[in-house]
């Protein structure tokens, strides 16, 4: 679910309130997103706080939110300073807050429609055991795996990265876009698609 800027508090209570009915007993993850967050041009990740292994419960999320809310605060000097080295323009339109079930995966990552080092035709995939929170933030490099983006995905071997691009392929048609990385999660064999960003 995702909580966006302007909010009231009833509001954003009846959201959570709806996300808690479906996610009983179970933990969340509660993250910042903004329009400038990520984009083609440049990536914000790591920058503000993210939440994971939150208690299922109306207290436990909105005081993460409050904490990821805060840390947007705490960094808008940081921020502006990354913008700026960068050539963009921030805008003022507030940071929304999104919460999702926590994915207590067998391995994570983020793939790439281009290897960001030299575009050259082939998705880069970043991945690593468990759930992979360095790698999404920024802080850390997994593995590096390259698929050709030509490839029928019925020749790779591995089932998990055969679903990955099948979804990928998938998520760029409906995105009209083939500029894009998106977080992914594999939990016993399933796999998440945590977010997608330009």
């Amino acid at each position: 679910v995702v909580l966006r800027p302007g909010m009231s508090e009833d509001e954003q209570t009846e959201i959570i309130r709806g996300f808690l009915e479906d996610h009983r007993g179970g933990t969340g993850a509660v993250r910042s997103s903004a329009a400038q967050e990520d984009s083609s041009g440049a990536s914000f990740a790591g920058m503000y706080k993210t939440k994971l292994r939150v208690q299922a419960t109306m207290q436990s999320i909105m005081v993460a939110v409050e904490e990821i809310r805060y840390s947007g605060e705490q960094k808008k000097e940081v921020v502006s300073h990354y913008a700026e080295r960068r050539g963009l323009e921030l805008t003022d339109s507030g940071m929304s807050i999104i919460v999702q079930e926590m994915i207590e995966a067998d391995m994570s990552g983020v793939i790439f429609s281009h290897d960001l080092a030299k575009p050259d035709g082939y998705y880069a995939i970043s991945v690593s055991s468990g759930v992979g929170e360095t790698i999404v933030g920024g802080a850390a490099n997994g593995k590096l795996i390259r698929v050709v983006r030509g490839v029928k995905p019925a020749s790779i071997k591995d089932a998990w990265l055969r679903k990955l691009i099948v979804a990928m392929k998938t998520i760029e048609r409906r995105f009209r876009s083939s500029s894009l990385d998106v977080e992914f999660a594999i939990q016993k064999g399933t796999l998440y698609i945590l977010q997608c960003r330009p």
